[in-house]
């Protein structure tokens, strides 16, 4: 693919500058596919152009699209730069953005270096004190997802270990479903949104609230597959979401938090130490 790519290069580059090409210095080490008033375009850059598996004529057309949105831009530039009347104030932009990206840089590397996480203990008297701001948008269930050929062996005691949920039955079900299960998703330790888990279901669950209201255990079959869920927990939308749900939100609310005031300190102290050591001359 590499050589025919370097073919298809070059064709394209014969077929749009033939005898427009002029003599004069690239980089060393590097392989110039064409240059324009002095800037070149590398082979180098063109290697992810075209995606593995193409045809040679999808292949001749992406390159040579690119060629000539390159080629356009390095003319265009070129000439906006001679001919734009406020460069001035374009390089006055560019220099306050290039400060202001430096500035950002750099504070994002002390904020990583220097500011602590939330503590669990911050995170859950955060949790205490504004639990009403965290309504859940939809429901969440935690619990066990099966499904299994219709002829699978030991459906009873299947059942028996899904219902229970204890330590050992757990594992009896580990054992079985690695050579009986079609899938299985046990999610007793995490919160999961019921939409997700219907994704699994044969058929939609027309009223989600009734049904988990319901059914701590429920059970259906389809012509090649018996599907089970056992619920162990759940919460219903618009209800206050359980701090572990919402654990990771607040941890992001109380980091930003932490953020905004240790860059606020940072920018006092450092004009403050300005001040004192007579950096700043007011006139």
């Amino acid at each position: 693919m590499k050589s025919n790519l370097k073919y298809i290069v070059w064709a394209v580059v014969i077929s749009l500058c033939f005898g427009s090409c002029k003599q004069t210095t690239s980089e060393i080490g590097r392989t110039p596919v064409l240059e324009v008033n002095g800037k070149f375009l590398y082979q180098d850059e063109l290697k992810n152009i075209v995606p593995a598996g193409s045809s040679s004529e999808d292949s001749t057309q992406l390159v040579t699209m690119f060629i000539r949105k390159w080629v356009t831009e390095a003319l265009l530039y070129e000439s906006a730069r001679k001919n734009v009347p406020n460069e001035a104030e374009i390089n006055k932009m560019v220099e306050e953005y290039r400060k202001s990206l430096t500035i950002h840089n750099y504070l994002q590397v002390l904020v990583e270096q220097r500011l602590a996480k939330p503590t669990d203990n911050e995170i859950s008297a955060f949790y205490e004190k504004h639990k009403q701001e965290f309504p859940l948008s939809e429901n969440i269930v935690k619990g066990v997802f099966l499904k299994v050929p219709g002829t699978a062996p030991k459906l009873d005691k299947v059942k028996k270990w899904l219902k229970s949920g204890d330590a050992k039955s757990l594992e009896l079900l580990d054992k079985y479903t690695l050579q009986h299960a079609a899938n299985y998703d046990y999610f007793g330790d995490r919160w999961l949104y019921f939409s997700d888990f219907q994704k699994q279901w044969p058929s939609k669950i027309e009223y989600p609230k009734s049904f988990l209201e319901s059914n701590t255990f429920y059970e259906t079959a389809d012509s090649s597959y018996i599907y089970m869920i056992k619920f162990y927990d759940y919460c219903l939308a618009e209800s206050v979401a359980p701090l572990e749900f919402a654990q990771d939100r607040i941890r992001d609310i109380l980091f930003n938090r932490k953020k905004i005031e240790y860059i606020r300190r940072i920018e006092e102290e450092i004009f403050n130490d300005a001040l004192k050591n007579e950096v700043v001359t007011y006139f």
